[in-house]
């Protein structure tokens, strides 16, 4: 807290050691500078009233930037600024449930604690930022020295700081006051799109940002283009659901307007941008860089003051298509809107890309993962539907040139990746897909960057030449749930490490001999957070991989953790049977679920009209370390270790016993609700236990993650069943209390949001009917063309070298690490 003369912090936030990790470590370089920038900017000089918080808020957020820029160069900080900051700001600003202008008036007292949100702090913050690239550096430190100096102990308004600006800023072509009051007062931000016009210039036009979260997919239902069979109700119980069409893939201005798109005879639909959004009137200043082969080139600001700007190229882009000048917006990601272009423009910046600054690439990659709800049919002009401009930027830039990627870029690649490989799960293009996966970190694997024991020294860190192990760990948290084989023996020998500190195994079989080992020089704690990341991979990869005895061993472990009996996993009845094309790929016959059928502490099922019985191995033991057992602190810890892996067992004969598991579980984690929602029919089968065991906690904390990572139809129509038979429950209460029909018909805030997640989940089924046929013919056209490859490999779809379609850029050399970054060579 930035209290007067003293900072009070949390000693977890001010400590660090050689094992904290880079994320941590920037975190807190981040806090102590917003709280010492709150010294000046809220303390010295505060605002007037609540309304103007962004400017006490918003200061010190980007100040804190340039405080750890300052004192960390080597972390490339403003990447994190570009990721966290300015794409979480728009990525809110354009949601309009959710969004509101930055200066907002506050009449009720109670509404000021509504204020510190991520508008007032990151919207701010990249207002103030694109303010600095526009007047520069020297200009605005000057400015505010200005501003604090004149309004020391006393307050400050958005006038004040606007006059400080023009005090100092003399070029009477940029209307600053102009721009940042726009920006402030009114919700939302610009969308550009840029296209080419016949003469070979660009055609740049501006449009109210459309809600991303939905974007054309309600349209695309509502027109049939994507076949949805939304099940008909259960009960003649009325629940007031949204239909598809009740959606707006538009900006907040254009709810009503009809949106109607048609299929051409070869299966695509055309994607006018003017057809369905809605043209905006901002002043937008952009920073532009012009490419040119063999040139160096400098950005200059362009202003857009109309719906329409028209940017003359010269004859070059006429005469020499393949030398032809390529214009990039956006320059150094300073703006605050978003930019899209036609297909063959990205094409011609994918090529450029690697001549581009780290920002710049993160730009890029952050815009195309943003706009996958948009990028879809085939735009004016161009004969390819824009869902797989995605793929081919990850495989032509990330996998092409790994050397001039950096942190940043890797972490938001994993991080953005990870909900569509979840969506995309058991889809037509699934095996497709995984392949993708492997092959675009193949190169940070065979560099030995992505390991399952990663070694970061966060103290010396620096973004160009490696990624933190946080990153790693997400990179291989995709690679393990996309059944990666690069890493079973590591995953296997760690797996043996990390069980002989945890629990002694007896046995005379050779499964027991195999997984008894000897001490390590350097035992498993669990303790240590690197120790419980390198099991936690390990466990998931062996797990996945569908390894049955390392499974064994895990549940045995959790059982005794959880202070159960076999037979207890033998109380559920009621199995869920998975509808033929849902199964698992092992089916029952393929799995030895029976160790023993007469052992006597065997659990018998019923699955179907099958009687299964479930028992532990008989030819080895597991017996945990009574430590784990008695210390509640290591107990806790190692559960939320191991469970994951368990629950994410993906075999349905495993489904109705660890139903029971799942339902005994207290503190769920995310890790462990990702693997549920992975294992489908395991969250079907503790669905199909009934309301009576499932708390309203468990059942909402599931349905918000399957909103965001799950697309399986028969999910959907289980939680709208098992909502439509709770709200009956409701119903009956409420009559059987109140006598009251009227107060029956108003939903609790459980079912409102359980209703709210099934329409997300509506649109991420959607999502993957369109682009999963896409994805599968440009995969396999992909694969097919480069199949006759020479140095063919068997990990991925081909080895990188393959894919280059031009030079790799040159060496970074020190001169280049002090040039302006303004500045571009190609």
């Amino acid at each position: 807290m930035e209290n007067w003369g003293m900072i009070t912090l949390n000693a977890a936030y001010c400590l660090v050691d050689e094992k904290t990790s880079l994320e941590r470590r920037q975190r807190i370089a981040r806090l102590i500078g917003h709280e010492v920038a709150h010294q000046w900017f809220g303390n010295i000089v505060s605002i007037a009233w609540w309304d103007e918080i962004w400017l006490k808020e918003g200061f010190c957020r980007y100040l804190e930037f340039v405080f750890v820029h300052q004192i960390f160069p080597k972390w490339q900080i403003w990447g994190e600024f570009i990721s966290k900051i300015s794409d979480t700001a728009l990525c809110m600003d354009c949601n309009p449930d959710v969004t509101h202008p930055v200066l907002c008036s506050v009449g009720n007292p109670r509404r000021i604690f509504d204020m510190f949100d991520t508008i007032s702090y990151a919207k701010g913050a990249s207002i103030l930022r694109m303010v600095a690239s526009l007047v520069g550096d020297r200009v605005m430190a000057q400015a505010l020295t200005s501003l604090v100096h004149t309004h020391a102990y006393g307050n400050f308004t958005t006038s004040d700081f606007l006059d400080a600006i023009k005090q100092h800023y003399t070029d009477a072509s940029v209307d600053v006051e102009a721009l940042v009051t726009q920006l402030i007062t009114v919700p939302n931000h610009p969308l550009l799109y840029v296209e080419l016009d016949p003469e070979g210039n660009y055609k740049v036009s501006q449009f109210e940002m459309p809600n991303l979260v939905s974007g054309l997919l309600p349209a695309l239902i509502e027109s049939k283009i994507v076949k949805m069979n939304p099940p008909p109700a259960a009960t003649p119980f009325v629940i007031e659901m949204k239909s598809a069409s009740s959606f707006s893939p538009l900006s907040p201005h254009r709810n009503n307007l009809p949106v109607e798109f048609t299929v051409d005879p070869r299966g695509r639909f055309p994607n006018d941008p003017s057809e369905w959004l809605l043209m905006s009137d901002y002043t937008v200043p952009i920073r532009a860089v012009t490419l040119i082969q063999g040139q160096t080139s400098s950005s200059r600001v362009l202003y857009l003051t109309k719906n329409v700007t028209t940017i003359q190229m010269g004859k070059q882009a006429l005469e020499d298509e393949s030398s032809a000048p390529v214009l990039y917006f956006n320059f150094s990601g300073c703006g605050v809107f978003r930019c899209d272009f036609e297909t063959k423009i990205w094409k011609q910046i994918f090529a450029v890309a690697p001549y581009l600054t780290h920002i710049d690439r993160l730009t890029i990659t952050l815009s195309l993962f943003r706009f996958r709800t948009i990028h879809m049919g085939v735009t004016p002009h161009d004969d390819e539907d824009r869902s797989t401009l995605l793929l081919q930027w990850l495989l032509n830039f990330s996998a092409g040139h790994p050397q001039q990627l950096n942190s940043s870029i890797w972490s938001v690649i994993a991080n953005e990746l990870t909900p569509i490989v979840y969506f995309l799960r058991g889809s037509h293009c699934w095996d497709e897909f995984c392949q993708f996966i492997h092959h675009i970190f193949m190169p940070l694997i065979l560099d030995g960057i992505v390991t399952l024991s990663p070694r970061e020294n966060s103290a010396d860190f620096q973004a160009t030449k490696s990624i933190s192990s946080e990153t790693c760990f997400s990179i291989l948290h995709l690679l393990a749930i996309t059944k990666c084989s690069h890493f079973d023996e590591e995953a296997r020998n760690i797996f043996k490490w990390m069980i002989a500190s945890v629990c002694k195994i007896t046995g005379q079989g050779a499964a027991a001999a195999d997984l008894i080992t000897e001490e390590h020089q350097v035992p498993f704690d669990i303790n240590d957070d690197d120790h419980r990341s390198r099991a936690f991979a390990a466990t998931e990869f062996l797990c996945e991989r569908g390894n049955q005895t390392e499974w064994w061993v895990l549940l045995s472990i959790c059982l005794q953790l959880q202070g159960m009996k076999w037979d207890e996993l033998g109380a559920n009845k009621r199995a869920h049977v998975p509808q033929q094309g849902n199964a698992s790929p092992r089916t029952p016959s393929q799995v030895s679920i029976v160790s023993d059928p007469l052992a006597s502490d065997s659990s018998h099922f019923l699955s179907g009209d099958v009687t299964m019985i479930f028992s532990p191995p008989t030819d080895f033991q597991v017996d945990v370390d009574p430590v784990f057992l008695e210390n509640a602190s290591y107990r806790q810890k190692l559960l939320q270790l191991l469970l994951p892996a368990v629950l994410g067992y993906d075999d349905w004969s495993t489904c109705p016993p660890i139903a029971a598991l799942c339902l005994k579980i207290s503190g769920m984690t995310t890790p462990m609700a990702r693997s549920i929602i992975r294992n489908t029919n395991l969250l079907l089968e503790v669905l199909a236990l009934g309301r009576r065991r499932i708390s309203s906690k468990f059942l909402l904390s599931f349905c918000s993650l399957a909103s965001s990572h799950s697309s399986n139809y028969e999910l959907i129509v289980k939680l709208r069943e098992f909502t439509t038979e709770a709200l009956e429950a409701q119903h009956a209460r409420t009559l059987a209390s109140e006598g009251n029909i009227v107060a029956a018909n108003v939903m609790s805030p459980l079912f409102n949001s359980l209703i709210e997640k099934s329409e997300g989940m509506d649109l991420n089924l959607a999502w993957v009917e369109y682009v999963a046929p896409h994805y599968t013919n440009y995969l396999q056209g992909l694969r097919q063309t480069l199949h006759h490859n020479r140095n063919g490999s068997d990990i991925g779809l081909t080895p990188v070298a393959s894919y280059l379609t031009h030079a790799p850029p040159p060496a970074t050399t020190a001169e280049d690490q002090h040039r302006s970054t303004d500045e571009v060579e190609i």
